[in-house]
């Protein structure tokens, strides 16, 4: 797999020279309208062919990813356990039978062994549930935890769908309960230089917090015929994990970048500062760039990338720097990323396009935004409700929550274009 990413790589390399020399054309006020034009012309042929590349591309790398996130979850268990990893993968592997019994026939089709592998993962669950849901575990529809593969598998596919959730820090809990994360701004203080027996004065810490809740977030229910769920050929763990974490990412994703915090996280760019006004109400310019990407303090601009929407995406590729360099570069070795100007950048699912009032690009340490998930994703089987379309219901929920870590420096700041 390494290679063809390695081999997918380099092909998008030579579309992005042919790109680059594209972009210095049509930015050369020496060539006529035509000539500008038709270079526009083949530079969106050249770059479409560069955006499937690079799904490509992020596909197979998502591909391994997901092998080696359940590789580590497997890892991880085995180390907090203390037990063998021969052991823990026997267990798993019991679980995922669980899982696939559960899934073909519901709870009644599941030997004595595995219902009680499935009871104890159940109570284990709701008791992390809010107790005014707890109705969900009725028989009727019946409920089970999704396998540590699974789960791996989805947050896999959550991390390619890109957004803040590939940079942010992500922590997992196995409980709900509302967590309180300190804060401390001291980037205007400095030690002090004492002559001989002079005594040192003092200067206390101020400390502020946020709050990071527990969100349920729904996958909306999966509809799948019981020939498919029948077939034994079918890969029902690869198929679920798939569904639920591009369903996950699509509707996490807007939440993260732009989400306004009631009853949902709140968004990257909602929570972000202003870093800078941008010179004009419907357009973006290089100084825009420059003064956002210095609005923000040095500790973090150190590991600061670029956000913004797919159509500013496509206006900044065909931007120059004031030496005529176009300021897209693509990223050639494998794991590296595309830059802006020299900094990585991520679109952000939801925010808005370049227009008046709108909060176009943000640039900082995606790091400090954090994501709260509770570990315990719940599969709920819904088997009369579709039995008359020979089909079974199958719905997911998860817990989350975002905020950013921002105790008044700014750690991500964001371009806000004045209004017309």
């Amino acid at each position: 797999m390494q290679a063809q990413i390695k081999a997918a790589r380099e092909k998008r390399a030579s579309l992005h020279d042919q790109a680059k020399a594209l972009i210095i054309k049509v930015n050369d006020d020496k060539l006529s309208d035509t000539a500008r034009a038709e270079a526009r012309t083949e530079f969106d042929k050249i770059n479409a062919e560069i955006e499937t590349k690079t799904a490509d591309i992020k596909r197979m790398e998502a591909h391994v990813a997901a092998d080696n996130a359940v590789s580590a979850q497997v890892d991880n268990i085995a180390d907090m356990t203390g037990r063998p990893r021969a052991a823990v993968e026997e267990e798993e592997g019991q679980r995922f039978e669980v899982f696939r019994a559960y899934l073909l026939g519901g709870p009644q089709a599941l030997t004595p062994e595995q219902a009680e592998i499935y009871r104890n993962d159940m109570s284990a669950s709701l008791n992390n549930l809010p107790r005014a849901a707890q109705s969900v575990g009725t028989p009727t529809a019946g409920g089970i935890t999704v396998p540590t593969t699974t789960y791996a598998a989805i947050e896999a596919a959550r991390k390619a769908f890109g957004g803040v959730y590939a940079h942010a820090t992500v922590l997992s809990t196995d409980s709900g309960e509302k967590i309180i994360m300190p804060t401390s701004n001291d980037t205007a203080e400095e030690g002090e230089w004492l002559g001989e027996n002079a005594e040192a004065t003092a200067q206390d810490v101020a400390f502020s917090n946020i709050e990071i809740e527990a969100h349920i977030h729904s996958s909306k229910v999966i509809r799948v015929p019981y020939t498919l769920l029948q077939d034994s050929a079918v890969d029902m763990e690869a198929f679920l994990s798939s569904r639920i974490g591009e369903r996950y990412a699509r509707g996490s994703a807007t939440a993260y970048a732009v989400g306004n915090g009631t009853g949902k996280p709140k968004g990257i760019v909602t929570a972000s500062p202003k870093g800078v006004d941008a010179a004009a109400p419907a357009a973006i310019t290089y100084t825009d760039l420059l003064k956002l990407e210095h609005s923000v303090d040095p500790a973090y601009r150190r590991n600061g990338r670029f956000g913004f929407s797919d159509g500013t995406e496509l206006k900044l590729k065909l931007m120059v720097d004031n030496d005529g360099r176009p300021l897209w570069q693509a990223g050639i070795a494998v794991g590296s990323p595309d830059t802006i100007d020299g900094k990585p950048y991520e679109v952000c699912y939801g925010m808005a396009e370049v227009g008046a009032g709108a909060k176009s690009v943000i640039f900082g340490d995606f790091a400090s935004y954090i994501i709260r998930n509770v570990a315990s994703t719940l599969m709920f089987r819904l088997q009369e409700l579709y039995a008359t379309y020979m089909q079974v219901g199958l719905l997911a929920f998860n817990r989350t929550d975002g905020e950013l870590m921002d105790a008044g420096i700014g750690p991500v700041k964001h371009l806000l274009h004045p209004s017309e």
